[in-house]
């Protein structure tokens, strides 16, 4: 089955496997502990064995709006701030149920993929570019219950983990809105 994720399949994590498994180590994250909190630099990177993170910011009212989400066999991080530019993250990272990651600290990778992997980089940067600029369009283009059914159609298994609330924030529309698309369908 396809995973929530899609993208994640051109990232070929081999090489961050091969590091977590060679360097990391296992850390569970209970429910609601963060990787990273937002205004923080995330010190960590690796593979998610099971449960889920989810992806959050709180807007202008104060409000928490779920922005992704990343599963088992997915990455772990935050990677684009941290990862990429050692800046403080912009989302806060948080186990959404118990999870258990195998990770490495994020100096360490860079220094296995500069060995190991020189173009990982480069390729990741170019595969989340183009999902950005996927989701950027799906969001004018799609109505959200189009979004919703292509999510569903895609992540069956990967959205029973996920409360209804924190799906209606990242199709970015209300509870009520997210339940009567539930109900057409």
């Amino acid at each position: 089955m396809t995973r929530f994720n899609t993208f994640m399949h051109l990232f070929k994590l081999d090489s961050l496997h091969n590091c977590c498994t060679e360097y990391g180590h296992m850390v569970t994250y209970p429910k609601g502990t963060a990787l990273v909190e937002e205004g923080n630099i995330c010190r960590f990177i690796g593979i998610i064995q099971y449960g889920y993170f989810k992806y959050v910011a709180i807007n202008t009212r104060g409000e928490e709006c779920v922005t992704g989400f990343t599963f088992a066999g997915e990455i772990a991080s935050d990677f684009i701030q941290s990862f990429l530019f050692n800046k403080p993250a912009k989302t806060t990272v948080i186990a959404g149920c118990d999870t258990q990651v195998l990770q490495i600290s994020i100096p360490e990778a860079k220094q296995y993929f500069a060995e190991h992997d020189p173009d990982f980089v480069k390729r990741s940067c170019r595969v989340l570019l183009e999902e950005a600029y996927r989701r950027y369009l799906d969001s004018y283009l799609k109505t959200p219950a189009e979004r919703y059914t292509e999510l569903r159609n895609r992540a069956q298994m990967d959205l029973d983990l996920i409360p209804h609330k924190e799906l209606a924030s990242y199709l970015n529309i209300s509870r009520r809105q997210f339940q009567r698309i539930r109900d057409n369908l």
